[in-house]
């Protein structure tokens, strides 16, 4: 993601790149407790913009680390609450770019303009993912994940879905997977 922000700030899409930052991987704190300087994300990020000929006074760091999605929609709200934000260019995975948007979105409010901006180099094939094992699991994760954002009750999602008749087409080779999942967010509106 990072390289893909420095691209977007060379080519002049923004004039500034905000950077979040993550957990620290378990095992940090006791590293750092031996006195062990272990770099963490925001830290690495800092050290590929700049690599990449990112002037410093063009990124933006925030320090709270965030251990999600929406946790990262809030810190990002609060701390565009005071600036006169107007478009925000998210840059993400491609698997991870519809849930993302919704949270975003619905987080931040009309007053910004989110924009999703896969990075060019994921390899990821939104057309054949449930052929690449790799591909599967961040699929199936969104998925799973995308509950939360579902504006569905959750008690009632089996009883949507169970309506179409998907899962039965699916489970005896009418529907392929590609077909399965669009067709299970329309369902679900998501």
């Amino acid at each position: 993601r990072t390289p893909e922000a420095a691209r977007i700030y060379h080519e002049g899409m923004a004039p500034r790149i905000l950077l979040t930052n993550e957990p620290r991987p378990r095992g940090q704190e006791e590293l750092l407790r031996l006195g062990i300087r272990y770099p963490d994300s925001q830290e690495l990020s800092l050290q590929i913009l700049d690599a990449l000929r990112v002037p410093r006074d063009a990124i933006v760091t925030i320090p709270d680390r965030a251990d999600s999605t929406r946790a990262e929609m809030q810190i990002v709200s609060r701390f565009l609450a005071s600036r006169s934000v107007r478009t925000l260019i998210i840059v993400t995975s491609k698997a991870h770019t519809t849930r993302a948007h919704k949270i975003l979105t619905a987080g931040l409010g009309p007053q910004v303009h989110v924009i999703m901006h896969p990075v060019a180099a994921d390899p990821f094939d939104p057309g054949r993912w449930w052929k690449d094992r790799t591909d599967s699991k961040p699929v199936l994760w969104e998925y799973q994940a995308l509950a939360e954002v579902c504006p569905h009750a959750a008690d009632g999602i089996s009883d949507r879905i169970a309506a179409t008749g998907l899962v039965e087409r699916f489970e005896s080779g009418l529907v392929e997977p590609g077909d399965f999942f669009a067709q299970l967010s329309r369902t679900l509106e998501l």
